[in-house]
């Protein structure tokens, strides 16, 4: 809608949002796996070797990550302009976007890419040591 608006132009737009679409696949796996590996009871008795396939495609985020904070900025910038705030504006009123802005939407991934090793320490804390997942 920015570029149909032309509130931003298609590099403004890249620049904000990196390739995002390019990062869906990478969790349609992980969940692929997990689903494969979940039992009639809904647990899954073994994550370890899923965890260690899917962890290097977590490289993939290091450009979106390491850009964040110039795409702050230029959204920032872009926010000077009426358009873009009135656009922004009518978008967080929407149901949609749960109260949540741009912003927001955009730092999830990173925010929950430092919850993973959170998350892994706290699975495996809870595993036992003769446990093939805490042994490696």
């Amino acid at each position: 809608p920015m570029l149909k608006l032309a509130i931003m132009t298609e590099e403004e737009l890249a620049h904000i949002f990196g390739d995002l679409d390019a990062y869906i696949p990478l969790h349609e796996y992980l969940l692929m796996k997990l689903t494969e590996g979940t039992g009639p009871d809904g647990t899954i008795s073994q994550i370890g070797h899923i965890v260690i396939d899917w962890l290097p495609g977590l490289n993939a985020y290091k450009n979106y990550c390491s850009n964040q904070l110039a795409a702050k900025a230029l959204l920032d910038q872009k926010k000077q302009d009426k358009r873009v705030q009135d656009f922004l504006q009518r978008c967080l009123e929407s149901p949609f976007s749960r109260k949540l802005d741009l912003w927001s939407f955009l730092d999830i991934p990173r925010s929950r890419l430092v919850k993973y090793p959170l998350l892994l320490r706290e699975i495996l804390r809870h595993t036992p040591p003769d446990h093939p997942d805490g042994t490696k």
